[in-house]
């Protein structure tokens, strides 16, 4: 199979949990025929009752599908993009939701689909869920939504970014084994795997990370309505945060189920926009209304087009 440890170098977006434990099975050798980790949460996007689309986004993010997206699943945000303007440009399209599970991934790509879904509010409707996780470039994404809500059990943060430098020198010497790097340009073939990293190359990184930081932070700031200084104090310092606790800090909008979220979506429930203010985040929506809408759970289910990749 591919290398793919080989691949996860620069700065990255995502929950350092779950990026280790996709390292881990990288590297102890993933088969073919090995269960992906998203794979049973991938979501098609549908267009339910009253015409709300639902844009899951799921998995790893990066640019572009890859290796990444074939072992373990996850979601290209370019093609995401493509898919929330094909939504926002239908005219029978009334609002979108983004339907999140996501523990975040590379930086690439996703200032790009943040920027793409803040510069839409006002149009029409767009409402985000971590159902039930949004962490880093998914919390990024999210957040950018005009209203931003987290299902009971779900958490929502990893407010940071992070490299990773791999030394295998000292293996290899073990090994009997010496790398000898023929190349032109200073900066080539520093960081390599090995040999140690240097602090030319360790302050670069840093710098690196600072820089894509201080963006993370003035985009959360400027979508939940915060100051900088409030985000890096209050929004987890890259942990992640409860339903609870990030309702509490305004991190999010409140805690609601997917139902209940597209139940007062389509009901007036959840407004946006001008409107916000007016909000009716208790007042209960009659059962009726959900089962003439949608049925029964399994309908729902149905309708939300479940699908194994």
């Amino acid at each position: 199979m591919p290398n793919l440890t080989a691949t996860m170098t620069g700065s990255w977006l995502i929950d350092p949990y779950v990026a280790s434990i996709i390292r881990m099975n990288v590297e102890s050798g993933v088969s073919g025929d090995a269960p992906r980790m998203w794979t049973a949460a991938n979501r098609e996007a549908v267009k339910l009752p009253k015409a709300v689309a639902v844009l899951p986004l799921t998995g790893i993010m990066e640019p572009r599908a890859s290796e990444y997206t074939y072992y373990f699943g996850g979601t290209s945000t370019e093609d995401y993009g493509q898919a929330f303007d094909r939504a926002m440009n239908d005219p029978a399209v009334k609002a979108v939701l983004l339907d999140i599970y996501s523990p975040g991934g590379m930086v690439y790509g996703t200032p790009e689909l943040a920027r793409k879904i803040f510069n839409a509010r006002g149009s029409k409707p767009i409402v985000a869920i971590a159902n039930p996780m949004a962490a880093s470039a998914a919390l990024w994404a999210g957040t950018a939504a005009d209203r931003f809500y987290i299902t009971p059990s779900g958490e929502a943060g990893s407010h940071g970014v992070y490299q990773t430098h791999m030394d295998y020198s000292k293996a290899m010497e073990e090994d009997g084994i010496k790398a000898t790097f023929i190349s032109a340009g200073k900066y080539k073939v520093e960081g390599n795997p090995y040999e140690p990293a240097s602090q030319e190359f360790l302050d670069n990184a840093q710098a690196d990370v600072e820089e894509t930081m201080g963006e993370f932070t003035s985009a959360l700031a400027r979508n939940r309505g915060k100051s900088s200084s409030y985000v890096m104090e209050n929004f987890g310092q890259g942990r992640l945060l409860s339903a609870k606790k990030a309702v509490e800090v305004g991190l999010a909008d409140g805690v609601m189920t997917f139902e209940q979220v597209v139940s007062r979506l389509l009901s007036g429930h959840i407004r946006t926009g001008q409107a916000a203010s007016a909000d009716d985040l208790t007042t209960p929506v009659q059962d009726e209304f959900h089962e003439r809408r949608f049925g029964n759970v399994g309908d729902l289910q149905r309708k939300l087009a479940i699908a194994r990749r």
